[in-house]
C-alpha cells in the first residue's frame, strides 16, 4: 500500500487545521492521498475510511502528524454533493457545462448552494438531502461528467484542502459550512435534479444533447439603457460570487463602476464558441477605459472577466493562463485611453459616434490577431516522422537574425553598439543588405532608450545625411516614463508601450513592426542581483513573450562580461542560454569585428568588419561643429575568416587617406601612401594581395604582368 511521508510535523499543517474545523462542525473526516506522491492514486483514502472516519480531535492530530500533507476526506452526512468534472479531452463530456444546462432546461438554480472550485477546474455543489429521501452515489439519468456523493455511501475532498503543489479546493459562494453556517441554511437539492437521479430510464433527447454541449448556452443579458436599469444597491459581479452592497462600497461611483463591470462580465459569459476570443479582447478593452480613469479597480476587472471566460468555456478551450494574459493585455490597452463613467443624469446608450456605451467594440487594429478561440490544437502541436516538412525558419536578416524571437548585441563599453544597432534599423527600413546579407522582412522599429536618449536624434540625422534613411523613416523611440521590466508593473507597462508604438508606426507609415531595440539590458531590467539566473530567466521570458505577442524580433543591447567574448554577457548566464541569436562586437588588431556568436538552427561565424565614423551635421549656435557617430561596414567579404593583419591594415589606412584627400586609389598612389605610413617596399605587393584576397579592398587597375 502506498503511503504518504511519515515525517512528523512540528506544528499542525494547513490541512490538519481544515480537518479539525470540519470535525468541529460535526462532519467525520479522514486522510486522503493527493495523487502527487510516488505511486499514489489520486484522492484515495488512507485506510478503511468507512470505519475510521471520525470527529475525534486526538485521532485527527495523530493522523495529520503522521501525514501532514494528506487531503481531508469528508463524509457528507445529511448532504448530497453534486460533483461536476471538467472535460479532460476534446469532445468529452463536460460536467460543469451539463449541470448548468440542466438548471436552465429544467428551471432550477443549480449553483445557489455552497459551491466549491476544485483544483482540476471542476465544481462541487453542496445541497441538503431532499425531504423524506436519502440519496447515495447513484447518478441515475444525470449526464456523464456529473457524479453524486451522498450521505454514508460516498465522500468528497473537503473545501479548504490544499494539494502539495499549492492548488486547493476553494470555497466560492453560498452558505459556508466550514465557517459556521448550518446545514439548514443550504437549499434542498432541486426536485427536478432528484427526479433525474432517481430515474433509471435513459436520457431524454434534450438531456442527452447536454452531455455533448461544448459550452453553456446563456441567454445574452439585455444592455441597460440608463442607470435606472442597474441595481446600484446590490451589485454582484464575477469574482467568486461576492456581493457588494451599499455598506461595503465606498462611494456611488464605486457601485456604478461595479455595476457596469457586472454587465460586461454577463455579456462575455454569454458569448458562444467561435467569437469568444475576439469578444474577450473587445470587452477587456472597453472595461480598460474605465480602469484607466480609476472608476474600476484593475484586479476586480481582471478577475471578473477571467471568471466570465471560465463560464463561457474559453478558459477550458484555450487554457486559463493564456486567457488571463489576453484579458490583461486588453485591459492595459484600454487603460491607455481613460474614459470616465457617464454622469448619473445621462443615458447609457448614445455615444458621440452613435454607438452604445456598453455595446462599444474595439477597432479591428486593436484586437490581438493571435487572440484565443483557436481551433483544436491536437493535430497541429504534435508532428510525426513522415509528415510534410515544416516551413523553413523565417529570417529578418538572412543567415544572421531570425524573423522573431530574442537576440543580443553584445560589446564592451564605448565600442559603438548603439550606432551599429541604428545601422541595422536603417537597413530594415530600406531593405538594403546588411553586411551583404539580405533583409528578408522590411518594416518599422521601436527603440526603448533606457539610456543615451539624447543621441537618437543626431545619429538618425547622420544616417539621413549619408543617404541611409530619408527625411522620415519608420522608427520611433521612447525615453520618458519607462519602467524597469522586472518591477511589479514593468511587464504591463512595457507591453502597453509596445502596443502604442506599433499602432503609431502603422498609422504613420503603414508598415508592420519588425524590430524592438532595448538599450540596454542593464538599464532596462532593474536587477536586484544582476548575477541571479532566476532574474535573468524572467527578464528573457518577458522579452520572448513580447516577441511572440507582437510577432517581431526583440534586440537587447548588452555589455560583455569581465572575461570578454569567451564568457558572454555581463551578469546572469541565463540570458545567453535563452537568446535565439547573439551578435558579438569585438576589437581585433585595431578593427571592429561583428561576429554571429549564436543562431538557433544556423551557423556561427564572421559577419563583417566595420569602423565608427563621425559625420558633420553642421554648426551649433556658437559656430562649433556638430557631429554624430555612425557605424560603417568595411568592404569585407561575408566569407572572411580572420580580421586584417598589420600589413593589410596599413593598406586599408593608406586607401582611406587617399579617399579623404580626393586622390584616386590606384596601385601607384596606394604604394606611395603605404610607404609613407612606414610600409616596406618589398612587403607592399604581398600585403595588397592579402587585402584584396580577403575582400578588404578592390583596386580598379589590374596588377601588371610580370
Amino acid at each position: 500500500m502506498t503511503v504518504l511521508s511519515t515525517k512528523p510535523a512540528a506544528a499542525l499543517s494547513p490541512n490538519a487545521l481544515i480537518a479539525l474545523a470540519w470535525a468541529r462542525q460535526g462532519f467525520p473526516v479522514f486522510p486522503c492521498r493527493s495523487g502527487l506522491e510516488p505511486g499514489g492514486k489520486p484522492k484515495t483514502p488512507i485506510g478503511w475510511w468507512q470505519d475510521e472516519a471520525t470527529t475525534d480531535e486526538a485521532t485527527i492530530h495523530r493522523w495529520w502528524s503522521r501525514w501532514p500533507d494528506a487531503l481531508v476526506g469528508l463524509r457528507p452526512l445529511g448532504l448530497v454533493v453534486i460533483d461536476c468534472d471538467r472535460a479532460k479531452r476534446e469532445g468529452a463530456n463536460d460536467g460543469v457545462v451539463a449541470w448548468t444546462e440542466l438548471g436552465l432546461r429544467h428551471g432550477f438554480d443549480g449553483v445557489s448552494a455552497m459551491s466549491v472550485d476544485t483544483p482540476s477546474g471542476g465544481e462541487h455543489h453542496y445541497f441538503r438531502q431532499p425531504s423524506g429521501l436519502l440519496l447515495g452515489n447513484s447518478t441515475g439519468a444525470l449526464p456523464r461528467g456529473i457524479d453524486v456523493r451522498g450521505n454514508t455511501e460516498g465522500y468528497v475532498i473537503a473545501p479548504g484542502s490544499v494539494m502539495p503543489d499549492g492548488r486547493a479546493y476553494r470555497y466560492r459562494s453560498g452558505p459556508d459550512l466550514h465557517r459556521g453556517a448550518s446545514v439548514s441554511e443550504l437549499p434542498e437539492l432541486p426536485s427536478a435534479a432528484v427526479g433525474l437521479i432517481r430515474s433509471k430510464a435513459t436520457l431524454s433527447p434534450v438531456d442527452a444533447n447536454i452531455t455533448r454541449l461544448p459550452a453553456p448556452v446563456r441567454p445574452p443579458p439585455p444592455i441597460p439603457k440608463s442607470w435606472a436599469d442597474l441595481d446600484l444597491t446590490n451589485v454582484r459581479i464575477w469574482t467568486g460570487g461576492s456581493v457588494w452592497d451599499a455598506d461595503n462600497c465606498q462611494s456611488t461611483d464605486e457601485r456604478r463602476g461595479r455595476a457596469l463591470l457586472t454587465c460586461c462580465a454577463d455579456e462575455l459569459a454569454a458569448v458562444q464558441p467561435g467569437g469568444r476570443g475576439q469578444k474577450a479582447h473587445a470587452i477587456g478593452y472597453r472595461v480598460g477605459h474605465w480602469v484607466g480613469s480609476g472608476a474600476i479597480a484593475y484586479p476586480e476587472a481582471l478577475q471578473a472577466l477571467v471568471r466570465a471566460c471560465d463560464h463561457n468555456g474559453l478558459s477550458q478551450t484555450d487554457g486559463a493562463a493564456r486567457v488571463q494574459a489576453a484579458v490583461a493585455r486588453a485591459l492595459t490597452r484600454g487603460a491607455q485611453e481613460p474614459m470616465p463613467l457617464p454622469p448619473l443624469s445621462s443615458d447609457l446608450s448614445p455615444l458621440p459616434d452613435g454607438g452604445s456605451l456598453l455595446g462599444q467594440e474595439v477597432d479591428p487594429p486593436e484586437i490581438d490577431p493571435d487572440a484565443p478561440e483557436c481551433a483544436p490544437r491536437a493535430d497541429t502541436r504534435w508532428r510525426t516522422w513522415g509528415d510534410a516538412p515544416a516551413a523553413p525558419r523565417e529570417m529578418l536578416v538572412k543567415g544572421v537574425l531570425p524573423r522573431r524571437g530574442v537576440a543580443q548585441l553584445v560589446a564592451a563599453q564605448f565600442t559603438g553598439k548603439s550606432a551599429l544597432a541604428l545601422r541595422l534599423v536603417a537597413h530594415i527600413a530600406s531593405g538594403e543588405p546588411f553586411f551583404g546579407s539580405k533583409i528578408s522582412a522590411t518594416g518599422g522599429t521601436l527603440w526603448f532608450a533606457f539610456e543615451a536618449e539624447d543621441e537618437m536624434q543626431p545619429r538618425l540625422e547622420a544616417l539621413r545625411c549619408e543617404g541611409l534613411i530619408g527625411s522620415t523613416a519608420p522608427v520611433a523611440w521612447i525615453a520618458d516614463d519607462l519602467v524597469a521590466l522586472l518591477s511589479p508593473e514593468g511587464e504591463q507597462h512595457f507591453r502597453a508601450d509596445v502596443a502604442e508604438g506599433r499602432n503609431r508606426l502603422a498609422r504613420a507609415f503603414d508598415v508592420p513592426l519588425r524590430l524592438i531595440v532595448i538599450d540596454t539590458a542593464a538599464a532596462s531590467a532593474g536587477w536586484t542581483d544582476e548575477n541571479s539566473n532566476a532574474e535573468g530567466q524572467r527578464y528573457m521570458r518577458i522579452l520572448s513573450d513580447i516577441a511572440k505577442e507582437f510577432d517581431c524580433l526583440v534586440l537587447c543591447i548588452d555589455h560583455l562580461g569581465k572575461a570578454g567574448a569567451e564568457r558572454g554577457t555581463r551578469g546572469s548566464s541565463a540570458k545567453d542560454g535563452a537568446a535565439d541569436a547573439r551578435l558579438m562586437l569585438t576589437t581585433e588588431s585595431g578593427t571592429l569585428m561583428l561576429t554571429l556568436d549564436k543562431l538557433r538552427g544556423g551557423k556561427k561565424g564572421p559577419v563583417g568588419a566595420l569602423r565608427l565614423r563621425s559625420v558633420q551635421l553642421g554648426l551649433d549656435e556658437d559656430g562649433d561643429p556638430q557631429e554624430a557617430v555612425i557605424a560603417e561596414p568595411l568592404s569585407v567579404s561575408s566569407k572572411m575568416r580572420k580580421p586584417p593583419g598589420a600589413g593589410e591594415q596599413r593598406i586599408l589606412d593608406a586607401a582611406e587617406e587617399l579617399k579623404k584627400g580626393g586622390t584616386a586609389v590606384v596601385r601607384e598612389t596606394l604604394r606611395a601612401a603605404y610607404l609613407a605610413k612606414g610600409g616596406k617596399s618589398e612587403s607592399f605587393r604581398r600585403d595588397l594581395r592579402n587585402a584584396e584576397g580577403a575582400g578588404f579592398l578592390k583596386l580598379e587597375d589590374a596588377e601588371p604582368d610580370e
